[in-house]
């Protein structure tokens, strides 16, 4: 071999050698981006099914109909567990897959529970409403009632009791005697 071939065979030999160094350093790099990625978001997902534990505790405490959304809640934490297993294992593609899903699930959750919640205050708003609007009417009639029915009524009768006395003042009397004098 001559010189020049020689060279070109060592340069061809380290830059496949090089070749191979960046490509693990970069698989190890992407790797260990996966691993915290789904680390991160298996995280997010158990924290999201704390809130929306805390969101059905809520309906449940205002007599709120929750067992289809315990049952979500529920199959949601089976596919928690399952991200988790993946993450264990390594395979941290179908971790992310799994608690992403698991994420979506929970939001929806979230928002069926927290309209629950909202549709019973404002069932409660209207049937307070109502309650305010028919006593206030009641208040009304009484008034109009007692107007027109017990104060003629009670005039009468303190007319018949007192009508016939007469209030003499002793101070109009010794006056009315003075200006006769």
């Amino acid at each position: 071999m001559n010189h020049y071939s020689q060279k070109l065979h060592t340069f061809v030999k380290n830059t496949i050698i090089l070749s191979i160094f960046i490509s693990l350093a970069f698989l190890q790099t992407t790797q260990a981006q996966s691993q915290l990625e789904a680390e991160n978001l298996i995280q997010e997902a158990q924290e999201k099914l704390i809130e929306v534990i805390i969101l059905l505790e809520q309906a449940y405490l205002q007599n709120i109909e929750i067992k289809a959304s315990v049952l979500v809640a529920d199959n949601v934490l089976d596919i928690i567990k399952e991200a988790d297993i993946a993450f264990q294992d390594g395979n941290y593609t179908t971790a992310i897959g799994k608690a992403n899903l698991a994420i979506s699930q929970l939001n929806e959750l979230t928002d069926d529970i927290n309209n629950l919640i909202d549709t019973k205050r404002n069932n409660k708003k209207i049937i307070n409403t109502i309650i305010g609007v028919c006593g206030g009417a009641v208040l009304v009639f009484l008034g109009i009632i007692t107007k027109k029915k017990i104060y003629p009524w009670y005039k009468e009768k303190q007319q018949e009791e007192y009508g016939k006395l007469q209030i003499i003042y002793p101070d109009t009397e010794v006056k009315k005697a003075n200006e006769k004098n």
